[in-house]
């Protein structure tokens, strides 16, 4: 089960996804870094629509929970030490494997909610948020793998991403 209570302070919820990734012109648009433009893109390219189980898939997602997983930590590090940045290290570890080798999307679902699951628990006993779009990127993964109703409107904001 995905403990994401703490992530909604992120500005994740799924109805409004595609504001997400639109990029607008609006002043108060969120500059999204370009690691996860290229996520994005990626995403884009291999994951939609309803490709999410394909290898392929897997294995974008594999690469952006890794960069995901490796800048938080690094942020939890200088802020908190290396102990708490193991634990994020540790716990999605898992979720970087589709990126050298075949991984079942059950395993791969599984890795990526204890990876947001991690984040989760450390986000809220630091008060150390993780890039918003990023983790987004991270839960709309799970969502699609697990076939949730989301899913369809998680894609359409990816889609929608220019």
């Amino acid at each position: 089960m995905i403990r994401i209570l703490p992530l909604i302070v992120f500005s994740f919820a799924a109805f409004a996804f595609s504001s997400t990734y639109a990029q607008t012109a609006a002043p108060q648009a969120p500059q999204i870094q370009q690691n996860v433009i290229e996520h994005i893109l990626a995403l884009q390219t291999h994951c939609i629509p309803g490709k999410w189980e394909t290898p392929a898939c897997l294995s974008a997602m594999a690469v952006s929970n890794k960069d995901l997983a490796a800048g938080y930590a690094e942020n939890v590090q200088n802020k908190q030490g290396k102990p708490d940045a193991d634990t994020i290290i540790q716990h999605c570890a898992a979720s970087t494997a589709a990126s050298q080798q075949e991984v079942p999307a059950y395993a791969m679902a599984s890795a990526m909610t204890e990876c947001v699951n991690a984040i989760s628990d450390m986000a809220e006993s630091t008060e150390l948020t993780p890039d918003p779009t990023h983790i987004s990127l991270l839960l709309t993964g799970i969502l699609c793998l697990n076939g949730e109703p989301q899913c369809a409107a998680l894609e359409q904001g990816l889609k929608n991403f220019k």
